[in-house]
């Protein structure tokens, strides 16, 4: 096998994950052996569970919007793993809950582009890397990468099954998945699958991945993805491409979409030069993916050295730049960006030091002169300026009305001390123009053992912006507790805690209290959650919910 790894630190303030090392990237370690993998089958294992609740809230569950809505309860259901071979494993669930695994991941601080949530669901989130296997994906430098098949979208689902596994140089997944989406009251039945070839020494990879969509109110979406990586294990230089298309019954005129992505590259020790070209047409957004943003053409760069001096343990920069137009000639969005990272002998380090500039194209949606076919009277008086007009910056395509360029600039000092340890501290500020206000973001994270039983973690951010237009200046301020007891070694308890206030900002206001207990037998797992700790306020909710292990358990939930 070979082990590819990194280290990534998130941005409290900002709720990103940024990487300051591509992840195509990665150092590999090869040749390492897992003693009696490789002959001994698995044994199936069947993991049925049941489920009580109460409480006025008992049928709200999260969506794929975060948001939670009334849904039927479940008291029942099934997750398995059937081996096929010693390294492919057959999966399914019947009418899962993931109640009793929802995490907290709310933010306060605005977002440029759509933000990506993390996966906590076994069923998607365990061999994900099967089903998108595209190693050179749109972003990723200093935003999100674009994924063809992004599970933290799908929402509540009734079933699903998989086969995913490896065979010699091989890796592969196939997904299906039913299910209704309370928040478009859409009906939809999924298949998603991946391919990928990987030679052991990295010198060649190539893959093939691909989605199904089948809703019954947005139609079918069919989007397919090939690409290759080449390294030159000699002199260093890394090439690559990859192309997908999406064709489907609800896509705007032509009714088809694409992106190609292709990138050359040389990694050496101390520094990485990398020049990437980016072309995704207008309304390219895979229902079931993730698209940062469309209508973009144009060349992406960075240039990343790294090393060690007397007084520090590593140290690496990277500049990045972008510049993009869409269709009409018009830059659509352009980025730069400068962060230095180190980590000093004393504890302290530098998480993401230094500027972002960016730029970032609006459109109208509609034409801002189109008038009432009856009253003849404009349905926008106001034009361009009307605030009734809705704008997006995905596209502009095909009239590309009301263009309008707004800037997305921050000032990043990100400060750790102890990071790595049991005791790590982390400071972040940031402010600029962001978009149409001058924003100031703080954050301060911290967490601790106390004694041999408890530990705690303690949050407190906050977002500030003062309208560039003029206006009242808005804030808004999270506070986040959460406490955990081990009441020995099969059993834990945790309190979370976390306030929003102000009118600013990027969440509803509101306070959320959530408790959970979870207790392991040999023959299932217990768990009790009172409230959960992904909601906008308290819910009234408890679950009991007991998970039975038949054959070694592990399958999901």
């Amino acid at each position: 096998h070979t082990w590819a790894y990194d280290g990534i630190m998130q941005d409290a303030a900002s709720g990103q994950w940024p990487l300051f090392a591509d992840a195509r990237f990665w150092p590999t370690l090869s040749g390492l052996k897992l003693t009696g993998g490789s002959a001994v089958r698995p044994r199936p294992h069947f993991d049925p569970y049941v489920l009580s609740s109460s409480g006025g809230d008992r049928n709200l569950f999260q969506q794929s919007t975060g948001t939670f809505l009334p849904e039927q309860i479940r008291h029942g259901g099934l997750d398995f793993t059937y081996p096929l071979t010693n390294t492919i494993n057959f999966v399914g669930t019947l009418f899962p809950d993931f109640s009793n695994a929802e995490i907290d991941q709310q933010t306060i601080a605005p977002q440029e582009f759509r933000r990506a949530l993390q996966e906590y669901r076994p069923f998607f989130a365990q061999g994900a890397n099967y089903l998108n296997p595209n190693q050179l994906p749109v972003g990723s430098v200093i935003g999100p990468p674009n994924q063809i098949f992004y599970s933290p979208g799908v929402g509540p689902f009734n079933s699903g099954a998989k086969v995913e596994g490896t065979y010699g140089k091989e890796s592969f997944g196939v997904l299906t998945f039913r299910g209704y989406n309370d928040v478009g009251a859409d009906q939809f039945n999924d298949t998603a699958f991946g391919w990928a070839h990987a030679e052991p020494n990295g010198s060649l990879s190539y893959w093939a991945d691909g989605v199904l969509a089948h809703h019954s109110v947005t139609g079918s979406d069919v989007t397919t993805e090939v690409g290759i990586k080449h390294r030159n294990l000699g002199n260093k230089f890394i090439w690559g491409v990859d192309d997908a298309f999406e064709h489907g019954s609800d896509m705007p005129a032509p009714g088809f979409a694409h992106s190609f992505n292709g990138f050359v590259d040389v990694h050496r020790p101390f520094y990485e030069v990398n020049l990437d070209y980016t072309d995704i047409s207008p309304n390219y957004n895979p229902v079931d993916g993730f698209t940062t943003n469309s209508d973009i053409r144009g060349f992406s760069f960075f240039v990343s050295p790294q090393g060690s001096t007397p007084g520090l343990k590593n140290w690496s920069v990277i500049a990045y730049g972008d510049r993009y137009l869409d269709r009409s000639g018009a830059v659509h969005q352009a980025d730069t960006a400068v962060f230095l990272n180190a980590t000093f002998k004393n504890g302290w380090s530098l998480n993401g030091v230094g500027p972002q500039v960016g730029l970032l194209r609006s459109y109208a949606q509609d034409n801002p002169n189109r008038t009432d076919p009856i009253t003849h009277q404009p349905i926008y008086p106001g034009g361009c300026n009307d605030p009734n007009l809705p704008f997006s910056s995905f596209t502009g395509y095909p009239n590309y009305y009301c263009g309008t360029t707004q800037r997305f600039n921050l000032m990043n000092i990100n400060l750790g001390y102890r990071d790595g340890t049991p005791r790590p501290i982390d400071f972040s500020f940031a402010e600029g123009p962001f978009g149409s206000n001058f924003t100031h973001l703080y954050s301060v994270t911290t967490s601790r053992p106390i004694g041999s039983r408890y530990s705690i973690s303690l949050e407190y951010d906050g977002t500030v912006e003062d309208p560039l237009q003029g206006g009242p200046v808005q804030s808004q301020w999270l506070r986040r507790v959460t406490v955990g007891e081990t009441l020995g070694p099969d059993a834990n308890i945790s309190f979370s805690l976390r306030g929003i206030n102000g009118l600013g900002g990027f969440a509803t206001p509101g306070l959320n209290f959530a408790a959970s207990y979870h207790r392991h037998y040999l023959p299932g797992d217990l768990y009790i959650n009172d409230r959960s700790p992904a909601a906008n306020a308290t819910l009234n909710r408890l679950i009991v919910k007991y998970v039975f292990h038949v054959g070694g358990g592990g399958s999901g939930t």
